[in-house]
Order: C-alpha cells, then sequence, then structure tokens
C-alpha cells in the first residue's frame, strides 16, 4: 500500500501545497456522529471520498461506521470498517437480498498513519466489475474476499431521500466510529476516480497526498465536509448548503492532526504494563490521547506512534487525573511491549544506558534517584521538553519549569537533567512517553497533548515557534510538536 505522509519526509507535504488544516476527533465513548436526511439525488452515480485515522483498532467482532444511510426495515447503503476490513455493503430490503457488496481482503489496523478511501457508484456502467469501484490511498482495489456487482440501473440507498450517519451505522444506531475524520466530500451524479482527491508527484512516488477538491463538481446533493469551523463542524463548505447535524461533539473535538501533517499520538499497539498479561486492559481513547491502565498496574509505558528522534528538540504535555503517586518522563521505545523487559526497574542502567528518565513524586529516577521538583498533583499538567541536541530534559509543573530548569539555554544545560552519552539516547528507535503510579491498588488515568488533539481541555491554546500544536502551556523557544511537518524539517 502507497505511503501515508510518513514523519521525516521533507517532499512529503512540500510539492503540491495544498494543506489540511483541520481534522475532526471521533470519541466511540462519547457516541459522536453526523446524521441528516436529505432530499433524492442521483442514487445511479455518486462519489464518496474521506481522509481516516484510526484510534481504537477494530477487533475480529467491532464494526466503525463510516457513512451509512437507511433503516432497520429498509434499503440500507453501508460503508464501514468491519473488523479490520473495509465492508461496502446495498442491501435490498424488499428483494432480502445483497445488490452490491465489496469486502477488502487488505486489513486496516495502523494507528500511525492516515488512510485515503474512495467509493464510486456507478451502476449505469456497461462494464459490470465497474459499478463499485474503490480506492484506497490512491490505488484501485482489486482483491476482495466478497465481490458483487449490482445488476445495471440499480438505484443506491445513498443520495436517497432516508436517513444519512456519518461516524455509526443509522439502521440501529450502533457501530460508531472511533479515531479522526478529515477532508470528506460527497459528489452528486459524478464517478471520480482517487486521482480527483489526491495525487503521487515525481519528489515522492510512493506518497499519496491529498489535493485541493473545491473545483469539483458536486451535484445539487452534494457537500462537503473540511470541519475547519470548530463552531460549526458540520458546515457544508460544497457551495449547496448541504448542512448535517453534528451530535456529541463540541469544539474541543476539532483537531490540527491531519494528513498534511500527521502528529504523534499514543500508540494502543505497543505498550507495557507491570505485567505484560494485563496490557489488552489498558483503555485507550480521545483520539489515542487518553490513557486509563487496569488496576494493579503501577508501571505503564505506551509508546508514541511517532518516536522523538535523536535529534531536534521536541515538547509534549502530560495531565494527572490520579489521587495516586504519579510519574512521567521518557523511556527507551526499545524497553516498551517487550515481555522479556516487563518490571523494567526504573533506577537501573546496566549496561545499555538508563531505561528511562521519569519524575515521581518530586524524585527524578534516572539512573539513580535525586530530589527534584515540587510533589505532582491530581490534575496537575506536565511538560516535557527533550533536547536531543545538547542531551538534557527539563519538566515543569503548570507551567513552571521545576529546580529553574531553562529548555532555552542550548548547550549550557541549565539546571538541565543530564541525559547525554547514554546508548541508548542516540539509537535509531528513539524515545517515547513513559507514565504510571507508584500503587499497586489502583489504576489512574492520563491524558497527553502531542500538539494534534489534546485529551484533555486547554485554556488558552499554545502552538510552538511553527504555529503547529494545541498545547495548555506556552512552548519553550526551539522546541517543537512531534508532527511530520517537524520532523522533516528538524529531525532529519
Amino acid at each position: 500500500m502507497p505511503l501515508i505522509l510518513p514523519g521525516n519526509v521533507a517532499t512529503a507535504t512540500a510539492s503540491t501545497g495544498y494543506d489540511i488544516a483541520n481534522s475532526v476527533r471521533m470519541n466511540d465513548d462519547d457516541t459522536p456522529y453526523f446524521n441528516k436526511t436529505p432530499s433524492a439525488g442521483d442514487r445511479a452515480k455518486w462519489t464518496f471520498s474521506c481522509w481516516f485515522k484510526l484510534g481504537n483498532i477494530p477487533g475480529g467482532s467491532s464494526t466503525h461506521g463510516i457513512l451509512v444511510s437507511g433503516g432497520a426495515s429498509a434499503d440500507q447503503s453501508t460503508i464501514r470498517i468491519d473488523g479490520q476490513v473495509i465492508d461496502w455493503v446495498e442491501w435490498d430490503q424488499s428483494g432480502s437480498a445483497t445488490q452490491g457488496r465489496l469486502i477488502t481482503n487488505r486489513v486496516f489496523r495502523d494507528p500511525t498513519a492516515w488512510y485515503h478511501l474512495v467509493c464510486t457508484w456507478d451502476s449505469d456502467n456497461g462494464t459490470e466489475g465497474s459499478r463499485m469501484k474503490m480506492y484506497i490511498n490512491g490505488v484501485r482495489e482489486t482483491s476482495f474476499s466478497t465481490g458483487t456487482y449490482p445488476t445495471s440501473g440499480y438505484d443506491s440507498a445513498m443520495n436517497s431521500n432516508v436517513l444519512h450517519e456519518i461516524g455509526r451505522q443509522s439502521w440501529n444506531s450502533s457501530q460508531y466510529f472511533d479515531g479522526y475524520f478529515a477532508e470528506m466530500a460527497f459528489c452528486d451524479g459524478q464517478a471520480y476516480a482517487a486521482s480527483d482527491f489526491g495525487e503521487f508527484d515525481s519528489d515522492s512516488p510512493t506518497i499519496w497526498k491529498p489535493k485541493d477538491i473545491s473545483g469539483l463538481t458536486f451535484g445539487s446533493r452534494g457537500w462537503y465536509l473540511d470541519f475547519e469551523d470548530s463552531g460549526d463542524l458540520d458546515d457544508d463548505e460544497s457551495g449547496n448548503g448541504n448542512d448535517w447535524t453534528a451530535n456529541n461533539l463540541a469544539a474541543a473535538d476539532q483537531a490540527v492532526d491531519t494528513p498534511t501533517n500527521n502528529f504523534c499520538t499514543l500508540n494502543p499497539l505497543h505498550s507495557m504494563a507491570q505485567s505484560s498479561s494485563t496490557n489488552n486492559t489498558t483503555t485507550y481513547s480521545e483520539g489515542n490521547c487518553k490513557l486509563a491502565p487496569s488496576d494493579n498496574n503501577s508501571m505503564v509505558h505506551s509508546s508514541n506512534t511517532i518516536a522523538m528522534p535523536p535529534n531536534g528538540k521536541w515538547y509534549m504535555e502530560l495531565k494527572f487525573l490520579s489521587t495516586n503517586v504519579s510519574y512521567g518522563g521518557i523511556i527507551d521505545i526499545d524497553k516498551v511491549g517487550n515481555a522479556s523487559r516487563a518490571n523494567v526497574d526504573l533506577s537501573s542502567s546496566g549496561t545499555s544506558g538508563y531505561n528511562s528518565v521519569v519524575y515521581q513524586t518530586n524524585y527524578i529516577y534516572a539512573g539513580t534517584s535525586s530530589s527534584y521538583g515540587d510533589d505532582i498533583e491530581n490534575n496537575d499538567i506536565m511538560g516535557i521538553a527533550f533536547d536531543a541536541d545538547n542531551g538534557a530534559l527539563y519538566i515543569a509543573l503548570n507551567g513552571t519549569w521545576q529546580n529553574s530548569g531553562d529548555p532555552t539555554s542550548g548547550a549550557s544545560k541549565t539546571n538541565a537533567i543530564d541525559i547525554s552519552g547514554q546508548s541508548w539516547y542516540a539509537g535509531v528507535q528513539g524515545w517515547s512517553i513513559c507514565i504510571g503510579d507508584g500503587s499497586t491498588s489502583n489504576g489512574d488515568t492520563y491524558e497527553v497533548s502531542f500538539g494534534g488533539c489534546p485529551g484533555f481541555a486547554v485554556s488558552s491554546a499554545q502552538a510552538d515557534d511553527n504555529g503547529y500544536g494545541i498545547f495548555e502551556h506556552d512552548v519553550p523557544a526551539g522546541y517543537y510538536a512531534i508532527c511530520t511537518k517537524n520532523l522533516a524539517e528538524f529531525g532529519g
């Protein structure tokens, strides 16, 4: 599958000059969705396009609704992730029969990347196999476990005068999508290909990138959601005024994590608890920016989807929702998710350098423990400034740098935690966030902001010097959010 804007690729976003500014975070625990009942449009020809990034990874029996129309006892058109495959089905209620269905053999379980999906319905097409077309990341999908095509001229339930919903299944009001949506469009009366919505180019021929779609023909019933107005996330930008209704979504669910600037999140596929057998009970939510460990896990390490590289200066925030003795810091990513390294001794350096640097209850553990800073209290927000260029780490609590540290001091490393000279520090794997508590009686909750969409509410959004990210506190000069545009500039 072609790549989607991987980190540290300088040409990944540069050549087209087109940027997607915003996405919307869909946290399934909040039951978010968009709905509308439109007037009927062209039911023989339409095209749907959207970009999505997964939060919770769909399991074998779970379903994530993307775009669905129809009721429980009516014709239905469903585009969804079922298990870990995309399932697009047209159901004829009167005939109790499937009129068209494509189920991919390809699975979708990567929380690190943005995917692009295009579904083209053209039932008047003279070639049966061209009446339903699906494109993934710019390439037409041809490998299906089920490939059933409609009869000539069959009218889709999509674009008819029935209930339509984005983010859940309209016919049973369930199966909520979890993750992010961006640049979502429906073109009435048009049979477009993926190349009308994105492109490869000579500078990055394996990277599929979005392009400006404002000039496409949307038809009278088409719509275009760009999610750029946080107070009106359901606003149609096609010019048709075919607005949706947002449900259980707020301005805080607008994200800057997009297909043209992919932000780091926590990685639910790569984590470690006190006992490796309890990893599966750790719950991720809020677009993988909130983590709730299971009970009796005093150590929880969750790797980032994008590791901090061994160069550059990086910033993130961590909020503690805990009445226990909590800690936060960074860990060698190679130590995370390795069952043989369960129960990592945070204060042991061993022969390969420190396992981690963590701040807990006014102590720092980095090979040895030493007194440092103030106690961590419930609802405190920890700022972590990681200076890989000088081998320095700085910790703030609620905007105050502890031990009078100065993250902008550069090579002098004023009151920094010195992390230079460690063998794992210079390794290619990089660093990950490290969170947990000092109690074995209760699991606690942690919310993070890598800048794309905070897991916690911010009172005044702060960005880095490049204008990227959403943080509670001021980002030190010269430090940057972990996202693909910053990585392309500073992480090489």
